[in-house]
């Protein structure tokens, strides 16, 4: 069993939720969460038949120090510990620490590998992200109403949507995107958002500081399809759903993708599906 030190100053607080009836069959039920606040504490022990991500928010210490087996960690603050079946685990600490841990069961390990969770990455380093705090923010409200209908579900849910945003902050902070890589991404979301509005490409580069030439060059490295195919996609996908799920008339249509009039969307769109709008209609009807 694991050996805690306990320090004259220990605030612990752990919802249990094992036995929590939920309404959903979510597919990763938190087994119990919670968080603690200890100071001068010295653990010796090992996690048996859970998997456990501990968000170590903030120290005194200026680092922690972690044992696993013959293996050494060392993290600054805010970091991620996952603690689960190995070898024996030791710390040891001397400054006030805060953390808020969520638990799952260890048969959930193919589970987490599965969407895409690497339990073999023991820990990482977070940087500052106000969405990690608040979203810990929200779970810990309702740690008053765990037993409530509805609330483990959501506890559920929230703790997946952290710990997503501890991987994608994590591995942010180990692959940081370059200052092209950035700009070539804010343009393509743009594109995503306003792909029926008319825009001047040239302009749109302009404005993200690089030359025409710049752009295309490392457009290639991340996005197969040029600009111009990414957004002739989106209006035809964007046309077939208006088509099937729309009564509205093809002018009307051609009209809200942006298309200069409704000849122009039908020659469009037959040379991309191969049938015009409303050959594509009247085959849904029949």
């Amino acid at each position: 069993m694991p050996k805690r030190q306990q320090s004259s100053t220990l605030r612990f607080v752990r919802i249990d939720l094992q036995e929590t009836p939920r309404l959903f069959h979510f597919p990763l039920p938190v087994l119990n969460l919670g968080t603690v606040t200890e100071e001068s504490s010295e653990f010796v022990g090992r996690h048996e038949n859970q998997i456990e991500f501990c968000v170590r928010m903030n120290s005194e210490d200026n680092i922690a120090v972690d044992t696993v087996g013959e293996t050494v960690y060392t993290n600054r603050f805010p970091h991620v510990f996952v603690k689960h079946d190995g070898p024996l685990h030791k710390y040891h600490y001397s400054g006030m620490r805060e953390a808020f841990f969520f638990i799952y069961h260890a048969s959930l390990h193919d589970k987490l590998v599965e969407l895409g969770v690497d339990l073999n990455k023991i820990c990482w380093e977070i940087p500052a992200d106000p969405r990690i705090p608040e979203l810990i923010r929200s779970i810990t409200s309702l740690f008053s109403r765990s037993q409530e209908s509805g609330i483990a579900d959501r506890i559920d849910t929230l703790c997946w949507l952290l710990l997503q945003e501890l991987i994608i902050s994590g591995k942010s902070a180990e692959h940081p995107e370059n200052e092209q890589e950035r700009k070539i991404r804010q343009i393509a979301s743009y594109l995503q958002y306003h792909y029926k509005e008319p825009f001047e490409m040239n302009r749109l580069i302009a404005e993200h500081g690089l030359s025409r030439r710049t752009f295309f060059r490392y457009w290639k490295h991340f996005y197969s399809k040029t600009p111009a195919q990414l957004v002739l996609d989106l209006k035809m996908k964007e046309a077939r759903r208006m088509l099937s799920q729309h009564t509205l008339s093809i002018a009307d249509i051609a009209q809200e993708l942006g298309f200069i009039d409704s000849a122009y969307f039908i020659s469009t769109y037959r040379r991309y599906y191969g049938i015009t709008p409303l050959q594509f209609r009247r085959k849904l009807r029949f």
